[in-house]
């Protein structure tokens, strides 16, 4: 914790000194980006979503259909570079509360971030940030799950020459609970200063991220999902893409499961028209636990099919069969044979967007199985009300079933988990936003569980929040 009170220092510091004394970078005199005097490529990352962004400014998404990334329905132009700095309070009332012991099981906790977002280009590369870290604070004593420190962090950096593309994603999260379905209604749960200027990145596929998906693991937990991509353009309509991603799941408190994952990948795309992808990608997965001698190897073969409409629909979906190996026998079995597969679905309409998730296959287990069967699906819509105000909904669910290994800590469970959360910002002008918004958590389990002091098969919780987000305008690096 003190480490990532002294990073969050110094990069409050170095931010402060280059507004001071960098001559070359300045403040714009409204929130609309100004023109570079040179042509710079584009940065990556979804279409921005301002209903008042007509569809031809839009620039395509040039993601491989095999690749790490999710498609979005396009990014728009660059026409400079810039940071941005800003501060993020959001206020959460939890039912049920992990950690809570007065109050009837209600506990207040508050967020204190400061945010960051920079975008640099270069003739040939990109580099962009979305960066927001500070404090949780409970009206729980300071001994509480509820009480500790908070980072995000969202990472891209791409380089091209010719006919090649290397791209370096990272995306990290420390969090005092599950980010599944965190922060519904307040943008808590995404880095960065948010809004038109600090999109979604770096836009991981479910299975580079570890799964955190059980309500039940507690405590304080670090993860981290990095990747590396090169693609190479065997002509103007085939490629291939090589991808290697290595993350962790790490708790601060016993009771839980640490895992490491290793992800390889290889794809082959090609495009049969001007907006439908096919390929085919063989993913090998790893999954290695601390403490533990069990270990999971993974391999699948899967066919994709995408499309693209620029500014309107990006499409994907996956499917093949599926080889598990265990390297602990379990039961009589040493290989499981199964399918693997997802859906990712973005769309944008002229008052909004949406975007639908699906993911099946092995997964690390979420802190509390030694590997898991895992079904995820995630809905998220978002329509403009009026010209200051923006509603949005979601609805999440997961299944998550043991591979029956003994050392699991439950063996044989299933955990079935839901989320939706709806919300409403108000914008204060182009910099400061208002949010509200409501979350309720179940989860169902078919043996009993301990997420809070009383056992038992089920745990509910609801959260009511209020937030409010700032950012300066953009300062430009010419």
């Amino acid at each position: 914790m003190q480490n990532w009170n002294k990073i969050l220092q110094a990069v409050l510091a170095l931010a402060a000194i280059a507004t001071i004394t960098a001559p070359r970078v300045h403040a714009q005199d409204n929130g609309t980006p100004k023109p570079a005097a040179k042509q710079e490529v584009p940065l990556p990352g979804p279409f921005d979503q301002d209903p008042n962004t007509p569809p031809d400014t839009v620039m395509p998404d040039t993601r491989p259909l095999t690749g790490a990334q999710e498609f979005s329905v396009g990014t728009e132009p660059a026409r400079h570079s810039y940071w941005a700095p800003g501060f993020r309070f959001a206020n959460f009332w939890q039912s049920n509360a992990v950690g809570a012991g007065q109050n009837n099981g209600w506990a207040s906790t508050s967020y204190l971030l400061g945010t960051l977002s920079v975008r640099q280009n270069w003739i040939h590369s990109s580099l962009a940030v979305n960066y927001s870290g500070g404090g949780t604070f409970s009206t729980e004593p300071a001994s509480s799950n509820l009480n500790g420190g908070y980072q995000q962090l969202g990472l891209v950096q791409e380089f091209g020459w010719n006919r090649w593309k290397l791209s370096f994603l990272d995306q990290f999260s420390y969090t005092t609970s599950s980010t599944f379905g965190f922060g519904g209604g307040t943008n808590i749960d995404l880095p960065g200063i948010g809004g038109t200027l600090g999109s979604d990145l770096p836009g991981l596929q479910n299975n580079y991220v570890p799964n955190q998906s059980v309500f039940g693991s507690i405590g304080t937990r670090y993860s981290n999902g990095g990747v590396v991509q090169t693609e190479y353009l065997l002509s103007k309509r085939s490629s291939i893409v090589f991808s290697g991603s290595y993350g962790i799941l790490r708790f601060t408190q016993s009771g839980n499961i640490d895992v490491n994952d290793a992800i390889f990948s290889g794809g082959y795309n090609y495009q049969i028209s001007a907006k439908d992808h096919i390929g085919v990608v063989y993913h090998y997965s790893n999954y290695r636990y601390l403490g533990d001698p069990q270990a999971f190897s993974d391999h699948s073969a899967q066919f994709a099919y995408g499309r693209k409409l620029t500014g309107r629909l990006g499409l994907q979906l996956f499917g093949g069969p599926e080889i598990t190996v265990f390297r602990i026998p379990l039961g009589n079995e040493t290989r499981r044979v199964g399918g693997a597969g997802g859906a990712g679905i973005a769309y944008a309409f002229s008052q909004g967007d949406m975007g639908v998730s699906y993911s099946h296959g092995l997964t690390g287990g979420s802190g509390l199985l030694v590997g898991s069967s895992s079904d995820q699906i995630q809905i998220q819509a978002a329509r403009q009300l009026a010209r200051r105000y923006r509603g949005q909904i979601g609805f999440g669910f997961a299944r998550n079933k043991s591979l029956e290994s003994g050392n699991s800590l439950i063996p044989g469970q299933t955990y079935d988990t839901y989320y939706f959360n709806a919300g409403i910002n108000h914008a204060l002008g182009r910099t400061m936003n208002l949010n509200a918004g409501y979350t309720f958590q179940k989860q169902n389990a078919n043996l009993q569980l301990c997420p809070t002091t009383a056992c038992g098969t089920t745990y509910t919780q609801h959260q009511v929040s209020i937030g409010f987000d700032w950012h300066t305008r953009p300062y430009v690096i010419e």
